[in-house]
């Protein structure tokens, strides 16, 4: 039976407790994760004290939320006892990545793609711009460290003489095109 408004919300505390979380916890969690202002401090407390529901998409917000922090799915049918409907929610491409550039970064990368999906069927924003660069200056500029496979990936020098040999004449071939004019090559 599902508890009503007014009588609290048993799982979301049980959840709570199992974390040594306060409600406040899990908004200053669901800032963190989904953007600051996504939800007032106080509001867990109604929705734990007094089985207030969140507006959507928060229920899956702090399924998700959860789930992650748990290392288990919980649901949004059974967190607020199917009082919600089934409803996605549009998570950041970038959420949960600040983790450390190695094989075991990288699996829980993965098995958090995989479990999203299983849980909470969400869809993902697509990531660009300076969410995109911040990932990406982390590996360029050495902060992200180099893992142990570094090695396999970075290619030896003159690995492919192929490859050296046409990279030592496209800037010819495109200065032979400025002189002249014509579309000798293309490099787009």
């Amino acid at each position: 039976m599902a508890p009503q408004a007014g009588k609290p919300n048993a799982v979301l505390a049980r959840c709570l407790d199992e974390l040594g979380w306060s409600p406040k916890a899990l908004a200053r969690k669901l800032n963190r994760v989904f953007g600051a202002g996504t939800v007032a401090e106080s509001a867990p407390y109604h929705w734990r004290d007094a089985g207030s529901l969140p507006r959507s998409p928060l229920p899956m917000m702090a399924a998700y939320v959860l789930s992650q922090e748990l290392g288990r799915p919980v649901p949004v049918a059974e967190l607020w006892q199917g009082r919600v409907g089934d409803s996605s929610t549009l998570v950041p491409a970038d959420t949960d990545l600040v983790r450390p550039w190695t094989v075991q970064g990288m699996e829980a990368t993965v098995g958090d793609w995989v479990m999203g999906g299983l849980v909470d069927r969400r869809r993902f924003l697509a990531i660009s711009g300076a969410g995109l660069l911040a990932i990406v200056a982390q590996y360029l500029d050495g902060t992200a460290g180099r893992g142990q496979y570094t090695h396999r990936i970075t290619p030896s020098v003159g690995a492919d003489p192929l490859v050296d040999q046409v990279e030592q004449h496209l800037p010819m071939l495109s200065a032979l095109d400025d002189e002249h004019g014509e579309h000798v090559i293309s490099l787009t």
